[in-house]
């Protein structure tokens, strides 16, 4: 089940990328999970040469959207600004 009251902007773990700020205007598809983080990857290919997937952090959106480590409940959200918790706990109840 989806918790639309927990929004990825407003968790702690979110950020965003200077160059994502400068060069690209929506938020929605420039926020990033610091907990989905995924390691350079190497592809053997024997025609071209190895390839290496640079070490990036995932997109908020492809992390709710998975199973892991989030997933649409929200498992690990949490609020950036602790003052905010308490409404947000007050919304989940009601």
């Amino acid at each position: 089940m989806k918790n639309t009251n927990l929004l990825c902007k407003d968790c702690k773990h979110s950020f965003q990328l200077w160059y994502d700020i400068i060069f690209m205007n929506a938020k929605r598809y420039t926020l990033r999970c610091k907990l989905n983080y995924k390691n350079s990857e190497s592809d053997e290919d024997v025609v071209m040469g190895p390839k290496i997937k640079s070490a990036k952090y995932e997109l908020c959106s492809i992390t709710r959207f998975s199973s892991e480590p989030c997933g649409p409940e929200g498992k690990l959200w949490h609020p950036k600004n602790e003052k905010q918790m308490f409404l947000t706990w007050i919304k989940n109840i009601s």
